[in-house]
């Protein structure tokens, strides 16, 4: 059960907290995340979730601002613009297979399960079982890679990385293998670092304002696409 937080609180749900809005699309700073105080930044973040889903603007998280946190959104999950012109065809392969999976949603809401989610967290080479019921938007970008793949015929680039259930574990694989850049490329795996998950998704487009779409799994508990900044990552993972 999540507890209720007041400004300035030292508690280890502040983690949640930051994972929670992350995948709401709000930027949290990893000094932020993982300080476990509910800080100013963090304050600051509440209330603008709480205006806009209608909730008192009190900057306190108690059950109704968790309940909205980890409900679906009201709004249908767009199919984003694509750019593959100039991709490798792999890198398009990848995104046609995340594209084929929007509006995939967990069962129940918001227990990182499912039918289909435990088929990403499981991934087609068996080996993730163990985190079931854990955030699984790292295991749904390893997915997509490895079934591109498959569907290729040719060995995943992404095989021998581990596991990948984290922005910090993309960020570590991609880093030893010299695959990781400060600038995003559309087919790239983008992690937003906050909390001990963060957020990982797939660049579906880089736009010319500092925005990119995206399509991202463990998004308000579904495979959706969203609109975000660049500013919110801590970098991109070339897979494709």
């Amino acid at each position: 059960m999540n507890p209720t937080l007041r400004p300035g609180e030292r508690h280890e749900a502040v983690e949640r907290l930051a994972q929670a809005l992350s995948e709401r699309g709000i930027s949290i700073s990893r000094e932020a995340a993982a300080c476990r105080v509910y800080g100013l930044e963090l304050q600051a973040a509440v209330l603008d979730f709480q205006v806009k889903h209608g909730l008192t603007p009190d900057d306190v998280v108690g059950p109704a601002t968790w309940r909205a946190l980890e409900q679906v959104d009201d709004e249908p999950t767009e199919r984003p613009v694509i750019r593959l012109e100039g991709l490798s065809r792999f890198a398009a392969a990848i995104l046609r297979v995340a594209e084929r999976e929007l509006g995939v949603a967990e069962d129940p809401m918001g227990s990182n399960r499912g039918a289909r989610v435990d088929q990403y967290v499981l991934g087609i080479l068996g080996d993730g079982a163990y985190l079931f019921g854990e955030p699984w938007c790292g295991r749904f970008a390893r997915w997509c890679v490895d079934s591109a793949a498959e569907q290729l015929g040719m060995a995943s680039p992404v095989r021998d990385w581990g596991d990948l259930a984290s922005a910090i574990k993309w960020i570590e694989a991609g880093k030893k293998r010299g695959m990781l850049s400060r600038l995003p490329t559309v087919g790239a795996i983008g992690c937003i670092v906050a909390g001990k998950h963060g957020h990982v998704v797939l660049v579906a487009d880089v736009l010319g304002d500092g925005t990119l779409t995206t399509i991202e799994g463990n998004s308000s508990n579904r495979v959706r696409s969203r609109a975000r900044k660049v500013a919110e990552f801590a970098g991109f993972v070339r897979a494709g």
